[in-house]
């Protein structure tokens, strides 16, 4: 795991944290050149992705290295953290077991009711090796309907992770798959916020089960988009909104 650090030392910490088969200086390269300014940022690039060491193994190891990493160097205090897809689900894990201090929190498409281990193990293997295809130019007509139907999108080879493994996309996507939406009594003194397209629809039923545990939390649509349209296609918008609400913060 890698910590990419820009900003200003002494600032308010904004922490990303990217997606299954991203990029984390990809996804947020727009969003941190017009934060660092102001903010001190850090992306997180996870496991198996970034010129990592280690595969990616689960979303509480994930969690838990960087609880350590924020615990150790910043006191436990975030001002802001962005989660985007199994970001998202990393965020909401790191925030319900650990003693994080943070004042907002946005989770971008960031959760979905969880399937049965044994369809997870072969939805895990099937995504693994579409995702596998796009990231090398093999994809063909199959994956990408098949994405467009599941997520209402289908992720460019530039979107994605060029060195994400095998193994590293199969256990995001099943860690993901598998994930079991923990007590969030935590979270209720931050501000959180749900991000999604229409299309999504995954992601809205995730955001449905968020709700009832946090009546509060704000929902924000992008509109008529998919899982990571608005990110990828529109960056600078993007950013745009994340610098929005940090400065609503």
């Amino acid at each position: 795991m890698k910590f990419i650090e820009e900003g200003l030392k002494d600032a308010p910490v904004i922490m990303l944290i990217h997606g299954m088969g991203c990029s984390g200086e990809h996804s947020f390269r727009n969003t941190v050149i017009k934060l660092k300014n102001e903010y001190r940022t850090i992306i997180v690039c996870l496991d198996g992705y970034d010129s990592s060491e280690f595969p990616f193994s689960s979303i509480s190891n994930q969690s838990e290295k960087i609880a350590k990493y924020v615990i150790e160097k910043y006191n436990g205090k975030i001002h802001l953290i962005l989660g985007m897809s199994m970001g998202g689900f990393i965020t909401i894990d790191l925030l319900s077991r650990f003693n994080i201090e943070c004042d907002k929190v946005i989770l971008d498409s960031g959760y979905m009711k969880p399937w049965t281990r044994f369809n997870a193990k072969i939805m895990s293997k099937m995504v693994s090796w579409g995702f596998d295809k796009l990231i090398k130019s093999k994809s063909n007509l199959i994956i990408e309907k098949t994405m467009q139907t599941s997520m209402g999108y289908c992720f460019k080879k530039e979107d994605l992770c060029s060195d994400a493994t095998k193994v590293t996309l199969k256990n995001s996507e099943y860690s993901c798959l598998t994930y079991q939406l923990p007590e969030l009594s935590k979270l209720e003194t931050m501000s959180v916020e749900y991000w999604y397209g229409k299309k999504d629809k995954n992601m809205i039923e995730g955001m449905k089960e968020i709700k009832k545990q946090l009546p509060n939390m704000k929902e924000i649509c992008f509109g008529d988009y998919g899982h990571g349209e608005f990110m990828f296609e529109h960056p600078e918008e993007y950013a745009d909104m994340v610098i929005k609400s940090v400065k609503n913060c």
